[in-house]
């Protein structure tokens, strides 16, 4: 199966391949869906909802994440202690309007190594 066309956000193209891959029948997903978000916001507009969207996983102090923006790409950097937090702040940045896309820096630091 062959995707083709626009959705409003990252977010929306990962669930549409992840609907299209579960769907009886198929047997592999091509992805040519194009982010095309209708409501275009500045790259500092973006900026500040990405790291609003950051804050509110209390387990993931807020200082230890950045996100940075070009052109509509989001690029997630900081230090986290567990894997799953990075997997949440990219959720979350993913579900926001006007992503082109996402590249995800954030380390992954694990406690009482190297130090």
């Amino acid at each position: 199966m062959t995707l083709r066309g626009a959705v409003r956000s990252l977010h929306q193209r990962r669930t549409a391949v992840e609907i299209a891959r579960s769907a009886r029948g198929v047997r592999a997903v091509q992805d040519e869906l194009r982010v095309d978000p209708r409501d275009h916001w500045w790259d500092e507009e973006l900026r500040g909802a990405a790291l609003r969207a950051l804050m509110p996983d209390d387990s993931v102090p807020a200082d230890w994440l950045d996100a940075k923006v070009t052109a509509g790409w989001v690029t997630l950097t900081g230090e986290v202690e567990h894997q799953s937090d990075s997997d949440t702040a990219f959720a979350a940045a993913s579900r926001l309007a006007g992503v082109g896309g996402i590249t995800n820096e954030i380390e992954v630091i694990t406690a009482g190594l190297g130090g």
